[in-house]
């Protein structure tokens, strides 16, 4: 099997003075920390609007580290090589770009195979896809700001992890290990929060009034939102291997409908 970085649609930006820096990030598969550098770079809303427009009109597939056949590599470096040469000539028409790629992905990917990859993904670069494309199904606004962290719901570690495991329903280390960086585990949360909150409990992260801590209440990032006033009503709520698994497919379903343009 071959590891390859997929990355599929990307809008050239209308300015020229990153240009070359851009493509060279963009090509190397960091399209997430192209869009955050940029944010943080220069805020002017001339930079960042041509940005935000690639995001907001879906025409942006944020990349993906998987596993494929070297039949599928082959077939994969073929296209992307042909890709590249349009993308770097202005007189391809970025339409016929696009349906080329469509064309490819309908033609070479199974989606139930690509969900399935997705399942088992363990990384972290897809967390803020899924927190992008949830925003937008939800019609919630997404920023993503300099303080921004990788948060597990149910934590890596800590005092009470024995407990937590147990409360989850995770029969082994073994289980625990697998589950505990599934994407839907994951969710994007303020830095200070996540330190704040750091290796607590589900229901106290997700508590409307914690002493002296910040919590998921306090976050402007959209599942962290949700959670809250998912579990508002609930006295004693658990984060679950059920619940693992359910946002883990959600995701993965997600996801794969915005790569096949569903």
């Amino acid at each position: 099997m071959n590891k390859v970085v997929i990355y599929m649609k990307y809008k050239k930006l209308r300015d020229s003075a990153y240009e070359s820096e851009k493509y060279e990030t963009l090509k190397n598969g960091n399209v997430l920390l192209e869009i955050k550098r940029r944010f943080l770079e220069n805020p002017n809303k001339d930079m960042v609007i041509p940005l935000v427009d690639c995001l907001t009109d879906s025409l942006v597939y944020i990349p993906m580290n998987a596993e494929i056949s070297e039949k599928n590599a082959e077939i994969m470096k073929n296209a992307k090589v042909g890709e590249e040469i349009q993308l770097a000539d202005d007189s391809v028409d970025f339409e016929e770009i696009i349906t080329d790629f469509d064309n490819h992905i309908n033609k070479n990917w199974n989606q139930e195979d690509l969900s399935a990859r997705i399942i088992d993904y363990d990384k972290n670069d897809m967390v803020y896809l899924n927190e992008y494309l949830f925003a937008k199904e939800n019609n919630k606004q997404l920023i993503i700001s300099s303080d921004i962290d990788i948060e597990h719901i149910m934590p890596q570690s800590g005092k009470n992890k024995d407990i937590i495991k147990s409360d989850a329903g995770m029969e082994d280390l073994n289980m625990f290990n697998d589950y505990i960086n599934k994407i839907g585990n994951k969710i994007l949360l303020e830095y200070d929060i996540n330190r704040s909150i750091g290796n607590e409990w589900f229901r106290t992260k997700i508590a409307t009034k914690i002493t002296d801590k910040s919590g998921y209440v306090d976050s402007k990032y959209p599942i962290a939102q949700y959670l809250v006033e998912l579990y508002k009503n609930n006295s004693k709520p658990y984060w679950t291997k059920d619940d693992i698994d359910t946002a883990t497919i959600e995701a993965a379903e997600r996801i794969t409908r915005f790569i096949f343009g569903k």
